[in-house]
């Protein structure tokens, strides 16, 4: 098997009746397509050098100096930017960190993890969980996004878009990132490659039947839906990004494991129009457009509250009871808490996914709707 790059992110053409199929056309729009599938864009990387990370704010970029995988060679940690992985091709991204500090001082400070998306002279940091913490445990904070990246290239090269990780705290003094774990608890990034920018319209997962015997040849009738479709499928699939901005929502105090629809309000894709407002109640819903195994994350962003309690996020399936997946417990904090969670669903189409939250401070809580961290709801479908 040929090793990457590839040409081009495949889009099989449509074979028309009246002539023969050409090796050329079999060539371009299968054996290509077969290998970018199978070798798809992906990088996992840690940081095993514990830098110390200023006590400002201020997001800094995590170097990931050991490599697990690098499918395309589009990391290089020992050249000029250790810091960023430099896509290969054109695309919607899965961009996955997580950021453990060593830090377990009885003085209350806030941990973040973060995104970094642009190019090597100006990126943009997409904050994940932004989590208090003054116990004696050390707290790891991870983030989640889907970006669209449009300047591929070569690693190092000025211009072509980058991926990273980054993270921010502010204890008014330096906080070394944890790297005295196990390698799955070390700073880490993955990266991989999940969905063309533009498709075909919305297919069903395709069946793929067994090839026709008889006859002994296969004409473009076949081979339009069951080669054609599922490669379009499988570059283009169902995804949802969804966001809430208007931060005038104001989630009820509860008891646990009693929970509420979190809003969301500002699309930025939802290719096969999954996202109905009118769903579960009107709580709002993406209703899945196709069987399968999804990716689902999601995250609340809570405001500052004035007394301690617990903050939870989870997902309703149809409106029943949510499966809630994670928890955090928080003192009073004037920072607010951001919590976030990853799952993964066996679903059918019709089904409704609502993000959910919980809190128990004993009075509202605001849902934050500006700047960064942004409550939202990611869903990818990832197999049949």
């Amino acid at each position: 098997m040929p090793f990457p790059p590839y040409p081009d992110v495949p889009s099989p053409a449509t074979w028309v009746d009246g002539g023969p199929l050409l090796t050329t056309a079999l060539r371009d729009d299968v054996t290509n397509a077969v290998l970018f599938l199978a070798n798809r864009p992906a990088f996992t990387g840690y940081c095993t050098s514990a830098p110390s990370i200023p006590g400002t704010f201020a997001n800094t970029a995590v170097t990931l100096d050991t490599e697990v995988i690098d499918t395309w060679g589009q990391h290089w940690p020992l050249g000029s930017y250790p810091q960023y992985y430099f896509v290969p091709v054109e695309g919607y991204y899965l961009a996955e960190g997580y950021v453990p500090f060593a830090y377990n001082s009885t003085s209350e400070a806030t941990f973040t993890a973060g995104i970094q998306s642009g190019n090597i002279s100006n990126v943009t940091t997409y904050i994940g969980e932004m989590h208090p913490n003054a116990s004696s445990r050390n707290p790891g904070v991870i983030v989640s996004d889907i970006i669209t990246m449009s300047n591929p290239g070569a690693v190092d090269a000025s211009g072509v878009s980058v991926l990273g990780l980054a993270c921010s705290q502010n204890s008014g003094a330096g906080v070394s990132l944890d790297g005295s774990g196990a390698t799955t608890l070390l700073p880490r990034l993955s990266v991989r490659w999940v969905c063309s920018v533009t498709g075909t319209a919305p297919l069903p997962v395709p069946g793929n039947p067994s090839w026709p015997v008889p006859p002994a040849y296969i004409d473009q009738s076949w081979l339009n839906p069951n080669v054609r479709d599922t490669i379009n499928f499988l570059i283009y699939p169902p995804l949802l990004r969804y966001t809430y901005r208007a931060g005038t929502y104001q989630l009820p105090t509860g008891t646990f494991p009693v929970g509420n629809p979190v809003p969301l309000d500002t699309l930025t894709n939802d290719n096969y129009s999954g996202w109905s407002q009118s769903a579960n109640g009107g709580a709002g819903a993406y209703v899945v457009p196709a069987n399968g195994v999804y990716y689902c994350h999601g995250m609340v962003v809570y405001g500052p509250s004035s007394s301690p309690g617990n903050y939870w996020v989870g997902f309703s399936i149809n409106g029943n009871q949510a499966q809630w997946c994670k928890g955090v417990q928080a003192e009073a904090t004037g920072a607010g808490v951001s919590i976030a969670a990853v799952k993964r669903l066996r679903l059918t189409a019709g089904q409704t996914v609502t993000l959910m939250g919980a809190q128990s401070t004993g009075s509202k809580l605001q849902i934050v709707g500006s700047g960064q961290p942004v409550t939202k709801l990611i869903m990818l479908w990832e197999s049949a």
